[in-house]
């Protein structure tokens, strides 16, 4: 996912006069600080649902609650599976605090990315196969 990473996140905010690569520390100013605690709290509290892989019986069940956008854009409920799956991994996804709309944005690419690792590492051969389907009538497959 694509999500707006804090400024605190960005490798070029940390100036080198506030990192000490040796003791391993870093210089916070009052703001880092703040955002840090508040992104720790997030990931200690918000803690979603596991998905009920059983109940997925069509890949749509999977989109339930995305919706595709203009130019490559995507929304994620927040209580969807996918939803569900990124707030699970929200290291990977930069995601460090619950959205007032409660929707996660995101993009086409990371979407297709993310349904096509739930489809082959959590569902059965059926929907495994279903997929593959759709990359062959695609012309996605070998290419």
């Amino acid at each position: 996912m694509h999500a707006i990473r804090p400024v605190w996140m960005c490798e070029d905010n940390w100036h080198g006069s506030r990192v000490n690569v040796e003791e391993m520390t870093v210089v916070l100013e009052a703001a880092d600080q703040k955002n840090i605690l508040s992104a720790i709290k997030f990931y200690i509290t918000d803690v979603p649902d596991h998905v009920k892989w059983n109940e997925i019986t069509a890949l749509s069940d999977l989109l339930i609650g995305v919706d595709f956008l203009p130019k490559n854009k995507v929304t994620v409920q927040w209580d969807s599976a996918m939803g569900r799956v990124i707030r699970r991994n929200k290291t990977a996804f930069h995601l460090v605090s619950k959205p007032e709309a409660n929707f996660i944005e995101t993009d086409k690419p990371t979407t297709s990315m993310l349904l096509r690792g739930m489809v082959t590492s959590k569902l059965n051969e059926k929907l495994k196969r279903d997929l593959h389907v759709i990359d062959l009538v695609a012309g996605n497959m070998y290419a």
